[in-house]
């Protein structure tokens, strides 16, 4: 099984028991602080990731760091059951298909915003309305700038574009002039 596809069965497992637990966003947060506590400490990843390092050292490591973090213990049963089966190396892709599995739960669909420039938040919010009322969910927005667009707006929602840039209104006139 590929590694994409064990990450998204921990991670739909996961987050089934955190719909019981009702503790869908404290297991997301956990999942992020271990992440980047992890990855904030080279030590830490060379013993985590070795394996020459038994895997009780590992699992006690990972209870002390859990519980001193304010870590839940389902996330700590994760993570313990990760370095067991050594698969510590999951750690990130499980976290983001948790947040992906979570935003289907939730109704919520991620956009990617590209505009020309900055844009304030009145408008990121009708861009927002506009979309939700598009795709028929919640919109969180991810946005960003490219100066090659000259003007307007290209939003991405999973694998559908909606394309209204300067640019490719353009084209799309100089397409239909023949020229």
């Amino acid at each position: 099984m590929s590694a994409r596809a064990s990450a998204n069965r921990y991670a739909r497992a996961l987050l089934d028991i955190a719909i019981d637990q009702s503790a869908t966003d404290s297991v997301a947060e956990d999942l992020d602080s271990f992440a980047a506590l992890v990855d904030a400490h080279v030590e830490l990843h060379r013993v985590l990731f070795n394996p020459a390092i038994p895997v009780p050292s590992k699992s006690g490591l990972i209870e002390a760091l859990a519980q001193r973090a304010g870590i839940t213990e389902l996330v700590r049963n994760l993570l313990v059951m990760l370095a067991e089966r050594n698969r510590l190396a999951l750690l990130t892709e499980v976290g983001e298909a948790y947040r992906q599995h979570l935003r289907e739960y939730e109704g919520v669909v991620q956009a990617e915003l590209t505009t020309a420039t900055p844009i304030d938040e009145a408008q990121m919010g009708s861009v927002r309305n506009r979309l939700a009322a598009a795709t028929g969910r919640r919109v969180t927005i991810t946005a960003n700038t490219d100066a090659t667009l000259v003007g307007g707006v290209v939003a991405r929602v999973d694998s559908t574009v909606y394309d209204g840039s300067l640019v490719t209104q353009l084209a799309k006139m100089k397409a239909r002039l023949g020229a």
